[in-house]
């Protein structure tokens, strides 16, 4: 398994149709921010 980093976790999210908002990626129990395919911001 290789190094999760921000660009991994923003590969992940557009591969399902997701943009990532957030700039930085700390950890697994660190929130994110991101946007469904419809246009909502998750966290």
């Amino acid at each position: 398994m290789g190094t999760i980093n921000v660009y991994t976790v923003r590969n992940a999210l557009e591969a399902e149709g997701w943009k990532l908002v957030s700039e930085v990626y700390k950890n697994l129990k660190t929130p994110i921010e991101m946007l469904c395919p419809a246009g909502h911001k998750q966290e």
